[in-house]
C-alpha cells in the first residue's frame, strides 16, 4: 500500500476535522459536506499518482466517518 506524504495527510486531516465541526454546528448540510468530500476525492484522483490515490482512499474513509458521526 502506498503511503500518503506528510503534507497530504495533514491536509486530509484538516479537511476531516473542519467538516466534522461544520456538520456538528449545523453550518453545512450533509449534502454540502458530501459534495465537498466528492470534489476533494475527485481532485486527488485527477492527478494520477500513488500518493494521490492513497489520499483519496483516506478521504473516502473519512467521509464515512463524518457521515456516521
Amino acid at each position: 500500500m502506498t503511503h500518503i506524504d506528510e503534507a497530504a495527510l495533514a491536509t486530509c486531516t484538516l479537511t476531516l476535522n473542519l467538516l466534522t465541526k461544520l456538520k456538528k454546528s449545523g453550518a453545512l448540510s450533509e449534502a454540502e459536506i458530501a459534495e465537498i468530500f466528492s470534489d476533494s476525492i475527485r481532485q486527488h484522483r485527477a492527478v494520477n499518482t500513488h500518493e494521490n490515490e492513497a489520499a483519496a482512499s483516506f478521504l473516502e474513509t473519512a467521509r464515512i466517518s463524518v457521515e456516521q458521526d
